[in-house]
């Protein structure tokens, strides 16, 4: 028999104001080339005008918010399964990137 991690969907949280005060962390994938490092980032939805990069020693900082546009005032919502709030997502780089050209 396989088991299968049961992916498990909270629709209410005891402290619901303290979910609001946490970031979430985006997904990443890192490559490396010869001509550099690329570091994608599982952003959907977050418009470049409110992302922040900052890169210093070996340490890459992505922060910034992810606001659901689509949404109505009027409307109320049965199920949201994806994070609409600040974000910030710290990598760890193998090599220094204070000389490096990131863009």
């Amino acid at each position: 028999m396989i088991h299968r991690p049961v992916k498990t969907t909270v629709f209410f949280t005891p402290d619901a104001a303290a979910s609001q005060e946490m970031r979430w962390e985006p997904d990443a994938d890192i490559y490396r080339s010869r001509c550099g490092w690329l570091v994608k980032l599982d952003l959907a939805g977050a418009p470049q005008s409110d992302l922040t990069l900052e890169a210093a020693g070996r340490r890459l900082e992505v922060c910034g918010r992810r606001r659901d546009l689509v949404v109505s005032e009027d409307w109320s919502h049965y199920s949201m399964e994806i994070a609409y709030k600040d974000f910030e997502r710290i990598i760890e780089m193998p090599c220094d990137l204070d000389r490096a050209a990131v863009n």
